[in-house]
């Protein structure tokens, strides 16, 4: 049976293998993500679009004090589920997000080392047969995922994987990870996760032919090995076929402030400023708002100078900025319901006043010249907004709009060199 799987570190590093496969992860997890052209289409099979993710640890290890311990795999695996990382998946076929159903721990074996999938696959269905495990009956988005202790190595070159085996009529899906540090882990983990939920079967989310240059899966984990953190867990990225690139769907914070519309006026000395802080999805079509815990979110406001005039802990801060032109800047942490913090930070530098309307004047300018000389309705039917037109009345209308550009240019440069002993300072 063909299945995905992560090459062991130490077959071969930093390359790509064959039969849906993954080789090994370097020792940085990053680079080698695939290209724009990369192609991935849904063949129809079966999904989990709204995983439970059943972990079970196995061996006598997890008795005593391993690195990592049980319980800081089980954090990790809580805060990726928890994170924005899976809303990527939304794209293949409207996969959603996925929780943690339970963590079972056998103590009373030891898999052997090196183990198979064969191994894996008896074990798992005797848990469920015994009572230890739930069933898949009646839940097909159940994932076992088994978990054996650091150390303990599987009898391929491949140190993750993920496929499914037949019990009592039904597709049991189930992974497997290794450890050799929580890092290894959490990264081994998401790239099976994703590639669990979006092709279980090898039957739905691959590549099209040749695009790992491999036989068996192709699936969106196998193209990309670039790595970034979810609330301090390192993950991999995926492939995303709307974005034509690798990506780890993150939650970021983002600091605005209002400025003149479209001409973005510097701010002025001693000038008043409301900033405004939020979360926003990475890539920017990522939808936060089906993440809980991005529900109550707490603010925490520093700035560099200037006086703090208001909202020191909500959304938004009032600064009063100072009266030079150094340069200053405004930070924020925004903490979510489940205790992720996100930090920003805008940079600014004042301006002096003058300076500021000799900056608005040419914009009014630049306003000025686009509404009347170049999107004016008279012009409409001329294909290149540089040929003269023609008609009497359109030559009048040039004619006054170029006098009043000519006013406006004016009133810039007295102004300008009014202020100009000021530019310098």
């Amino acid at each position: 049976m063909a299945a995905d799987e992560i090459r062991r570190e130490d077959q071969a590093p930093s390359a790509w293998t064959s039969g849906g496969v993954v080789s090994a992860l370097s020792e940085e997890f990053g680079g080698g993500d695939a290209g724009p052209g990369t192609t991935f289409t849904d063949g129809g099979g079966p999904v989990l679009s709204a995983v439970q993710v059943q972990l079970l640890f196995w061996g006598s290890a997890w008795n005593s004090a391993t690195n990592p311990s049980l319980n800081q795999v089980v954090t990790a695996v809580q805060t990726i589920l928890n994170s924005p990382y899976m809303l990527g998946l939304a794209q293949y076929r409207g996969i959603g997000l996925g929780t943690l159903a339970g963590t079972t721990t056998i103590t009373s074996s030891n898999p052997p080392n090196p183990f198979s999938d064969a191994n894996v696959q008896s074990f798992i269905g005797s848990q469920i047969t015994a009572g230890a495990l739930p069933s898949p009956v009646g839940n097909p988005q159940l994932l076992y995922v088994v978990v054996p202790p650091s150390g303990v190595a599987a009898s391929g070159p491949f140190i993750g994987e993920h496929s499914y085996f037949g019990q009592s009529g039904l597709n049991v899906h189930y992974a497997w990870v290794t450890i050799s540090s929580l890092v290894g882990l959490t990264t081994i983990f998401s790239h099976e996760l994703v590639e669990s939920c979006s092709d279980p079967e090898g039957t739905a989310i691959t590549g099209v032919a040749g695009t790992c240059g491999q036989s068996g899966w192709c699936e969106i984990g196998d193209v990309c090995q670039s790595t970034n953190t979810v609330c301090g867990v390192t993950v991999q990225s995926y492939w995303s076929q709307q974005d034509r690139s690798c990506i780890v769907p993150r939650a970021v914070a983002a600091i605005s402030a209002p400025t003149q519309e479209d001409c973005e006026v510097p701010f002025v000395e001693g000038q008043e400023v409301e900033f405004h802080a939020r979360l926003v999805g990475s890539p920017a079509w990522i939808n936060l708002s089906s993440l809980p815990q991005l529900s109550s979110l707490s603010y925490q406001w520093t700035s560099s100078a200037g006086t703090i005039t208001g909202a020191v802990n909500g959304q938004q801060l009032k600064v009063r900025l100072p009266g030079s032109h150094a340069p200053m800047s405004v930070s924020v942490t925004i903490t979510d319901g489940g205790g992720c913090q996100y930090q920003a930070s805008y940079s600014l530098r004042p301006i002096d006043a003058g300076l500021a309307g000799i900056l608005e004047l040419l914009c009014e300018l630049r306003r000025y010249a686009q509404v009347n000389l170049f999107v004016n309705p008279l012009w409409d039917p001329l294909p290149d907004p540089w040929t003269m037109p023609t008609h009497a009345r359109d030559i009048r209308a040039l004619d006054s709009s170029l006098r009043t550009l000519a006013e406006m240019s004016g009133r810039v440069l007295k102004l300008y060199e009014s202020e100009v002993g000021k530019i310098g300072r």
